[in-house]
């Protein structure tokens, strides 16, 4: 590569060394879509350390430069990232080519265009490895998601999906894993594939699996090689292609109810129903409260408990009323409000309207004095306001000559 050749590229993408961005076009990757991922190159050695919660004085310099991939949530950044050092440090007399963070769990990478995906049953997803691979499906048109290793949809040594996972909309949807070519060469990597469909297919997906080729010299094949040798549809003849999962028994996918943690699950079983921030769930007054259609209704205690037992039964086994129990307990506590709160109130940050002049319905919130003031007077239904009762609908037939969205 020439040197002004080097010198336009980083122009093009700043932030990016001329070697890294080589690297990410190889993957196929545009400009576009490299921007929008945020992939950055990194030289100082001390930021290094710090995106990867190490010490800073026992951290190798020789880690430095490394490309940086930055992993984001549906709320935005998460403070997670890998990155992939241009000399990387050898484990057991391999090469460690990418590094995580120590003391944090995995997470799994989601492409931009993704995101907009994980709540849209009707869209198929593909389930790759690594960040490359799964932004170039991306980039195809192919929402994809991309494991920091084969295995690395686990917790810990937990067999159990990552909780960014467990919260994408996996009903009746249909999922391609889509492993590098040497899959069939590599029993860990079948074992990896086979429970990770069977986590997907307990949450009601229906999963497939693909067989990549491999390149015209025997070399192995990613998502992204392929991608780039060939083209989108001959992807779409691989997934029409797709066969179904080895199988594996359900149980041996599940972990025992005594390993269970009752924080642990009730953290994450109040942030599957988050909305605007907030658990569309809450405990008041010795009593559970459910938000839909715009207010918050009294949810029966047997009904929590059901709801609350069906969650866990997708990825756990033998439970006892004690577990259960303490997982209850530990939702009351989660999801407490304060006993001298009054309804309608705000939860967390003030609403713009005092609580007491809105309108709530099931399409909306409505500013009452704005009304009749000519102002922008409506916001979307949110848990953010708590509110026991709500009208079916609002419609603003004496008002019509206001611009008011009441209709």
């Amino acid at each position: 590569m020439s040197k002004h050749t080097a010198t336009m590229q980083s122009e093009t993408l700043p932030g990016l060394q001329p070697h890294h961005i080589a690297e990410l076009r190889k993957s196929g990757l545009s400009d576009e879509t490299i921007r929008a991922c945020g992939f950055h190159s990194e030289d100082n050695y001390a930021k290094l350390a710090a995106l990867l919660n190490r010490d800073g004085r026992r951290f190798p310099k020789k880690l430095s430069p490394a490309l940086v991939f930055p992993f984001r949530g549906p709320e935005g950044s998460n403070g997670y990232c890998r990155i992939k050092p241009d000399t990387p440090r050898r484990v057991k007399g391999k090469p460690a080519n990418y590094e995580s963070p120590v003391g944090r769990a995995n997470e799994v990478y989601i492409p931009p265009g993704t995101l907009a995906e994980l709540d849209n049953p009707t869209m198929p997803m593909l389930v790759t490895e690594g960040e490359k691979k799964s932004a170039k499906g991306d980039q195809e048109g192919f929402p994809c998601l991309g494991l920091v290793g084969v295995f690395g949809w686990k917790t810990g040594k937990a067999e159990r999906l990552l909780p960014a996972l467990d919260r994408i909309t996996w009903k009746g949807r249909e999922v391609f894993i889509v492993f590098d070519s040497d899959l069939m060469r590599n029993p860990d990597i079948q074992d990896a594939e086979a429970r990770l469909a069977a986590q997907l297919v307990n949450r009601g997906a229906k999963v497939r699996v693909v067989r990549l080729p491999d390149g015209p010299d025997g070399e192995r094949w990613g998502l992204d090689d392929f991608l780039v040798a060939r083209d989108a549809d001959a992807l779409r003849t691989l997934l029409h292609e797709a066969e179904a999962p080895p199988p594996i028994e359900a149980i041996d996918a599940k972990i025992p109810g005594n390993l269970l943690g009752p924080a642990t699950e009730a953290g994450e079983f109040l942030n599957k129903g988050k909305r605007d921030g907030v658990f569309r769930l809450q405990f008041w007054r010795g009593s559970f409260y459910w938000w839909r259609k715009g207010a918050y209704g009294e949810f029966d205690r047997d009904v929590v408990r059901g709801e609350v037992i069906r969650y866990l039964n997708r990825h756990a086994k033998h439970l006892s009323a004690s577990v259960v129990n303490n997982i209850i307990d530990q939702l009351k506590a989660r999801a407490a409000l304060p006993w001298q709160l009054d309804a309608p109130a705000w939860l967390g940050e003030p609403g713009p309207w005092p609580a007491g002049e809105i309108l709530v319905a099931h399409n909306g919130l409505f500013h009452l004095p704005s009304i009749f003031g000519g102002k922008d007077c409506h916001l979307a239904p949110t848990p953010k306001l708590f509110s026991l009762s709500a009208r079916r609908t609002c419609a603003a037939r004496p008002w019509q000559r206001w611009p008011c969205p009441l209709g």
